[in-house]
């Protein structure tokens, strides 16, 4: 049987949702961004359903700061 749904994942999720990212619903909920995010992927295995597409920043970043450093060498 499976656990009834945590009101704080809910919670987690509804603040993602409506702060737009993990940091920002990590620091209005006072909790660790590593909690949010468990609590998201629990919440998504209880519905069985994918509930954000997580996309690494990072990896944009350096992509980024790649092309910029490129294009600041060009005269």
């Amino acid at each position: 049987m499976k656990p009834p749904l945590n009101f704080r994942h809910i919670r987690a999720f509804l603040a993602v949702v409506e702060k737009g990212g993990i940091t920002k619903a990590a620091e209005s909920l006072y909790r660790a961004q590593s909690a949010i995010t468990r609590s998201i992927k629990s919440l998504e295995s209880e519905l069985g359903v994918p509930l954000f597409a997580f996309i690494p920043r990072q990896t944009r970043g350096r992509r980024a700061q790649k092309c910029k450093r490129e294009n600041a060498a060009d005269p």
